[in-house]
């Protein structure tokens, strides 16, 4: 059994899995509309786009994470890791924390909300 509170989907474990999936689609969605726009937006439209648009979904509801598989959080930022190579314009084998540092972003997990 499971009940959406705001949002949230509770199942009967408390694990939130369903939650992350949920939240997985979402920013699935979100990183596609980007990734169509990005050849027409500068580098700045593209972070105020992803500080408007994609960062609310990511980090609603985020205390609820620790409780989630590390298997779900990872998709998470995987999806984060792809954005900033879209608006950094990066290779595959750019640096993770290279792309951070250049726009001054932090791994959604490690943000303290």
């Amino acid at each position: 059994m499971t009940a959406v509170v705001s949002g949230l989907i509770i199942d009967k474990d408390l694990s939130f899995e369903a939650y992350m999936v949920d939240l997985w689609k979402k920013l699935s969605k979100r990183f596609g509309i980007l990734r169509h726009i990005s050849p027409y937006l500068k580098q700045r439209h593209m972070l105020i786009f992803c500080l408007a648009v994609i960062e609310p979904v990511m980090l609603y509801l985020s205390p609820i994470w620790s409780s989630c598989s590390k298997k779900l959080l990872e998709r998470v930022l995987q999806m984060q890791k792809r954005v900033a190579r879209i608006i950094l314009v990066a290779e595959r084998t750019t640096r993770t924390l290279t792309m951070f540092n250049e726009i001054n972003w932090i791994p959604f997990l490690l943000r303290d909300i």
